[in-house]
């Protein structure tokens, strides 16, 4: 379970990081899905649509509910 949240966390991370690049009134999904693109091999785009949900409308996402299995 562990690297699962690891995973998330570092989508998090990359995810703010994209978002507090320069001008925050230019930045968009786009800019920051391509950002978390070139900083990981593997990414969740519903996770890292639902971080953009709650930045851009601000409700929380809550428990991420992905369809992954952990050892």
């Amino acid at each position: 379970m562990s690297r699962m949240k690891d995973w998330l966390m570092e989508h998090e991370e990359h995810f703010d990081t994209a978002v507090n690049m320069g001008d925050t009134d230019q930045t968009n999904l786009g800019m920051v899905m391509n950002y978390i693109y070139d900083q990981m091999q593997v990414v969740d785009d519903k996770y890292v649509r639902a971080l953009w949900k709650e930045h851009t409308e601000g409700e929380p996402i809550g428990e991420w509910e992905g369809d992954y299995e952990c050892d």
